[in-house]
């Protein structure tokens, strides 16, 4: 499920799109957020449930991803272990970097199916990473 999670916020996220420059950053921010609001429901992995998502662009450079109703109960995830998880995911997506490239930032919330929200995390910047995840960050992404 925590794979699921990180490759369907991956690919939502991916809604800005290449081209994206400190300019031109707030109205992209906007424009992927309308597109998940809109969109990005038909792109959530069917692993995931009835989890619903929704977008927001908030302060010129943050796009703010909410994901809701996540099948995980009281369990919540460590926001370092997910950070550090995502940040691949999220970097080998062209428009992804190019948003971060830009001095932009997404922010991901998750709430359970009974309203526990998981602390939210930050992706400011690319490290040097490769998409391939160590079992052990998977892990320590789900915490009680």
């Amino acid at each position: 499920m925590r794979i699921a999670i990180t490759a369907a916020c991956a690919a939502t996220l991916s809604a800005c799109g290449p081209g994206v420059t400190e300019q031109n950053l707030p109205e992209m921010l906007e424009g992927a957020a309308n597109f998940i609001n809109t969109d990005g429901q038909s792109m959530m992995s069917d692993e995931i449930g009835n989890a619903r998502i929704s977008a927001r662009a908030e302060g010129g450079d943050t796009l703010v991803m909410r994901i809701e109703n996540i099948p995980t109960g009281s369990y919540t995830f460590d926001p370092d272990a997910m950070r550090k998880m995502m940040r691949p995911h999220v970097c080998d997506q062209s428009g992804n970097r190019s948003v971060i490239d830009a001095g932009g930032k997404f922010r991901i919330e998750m709430i359970s199916n009974t309203g526990k929200a998981s602390p939210p995390f930050t992706i400011a910047r690319c490290d040097r990473v490769s998409a391939k995840t160590r079992a052990e960050d998977v892990v320590q992404a789900f915490v009680a």
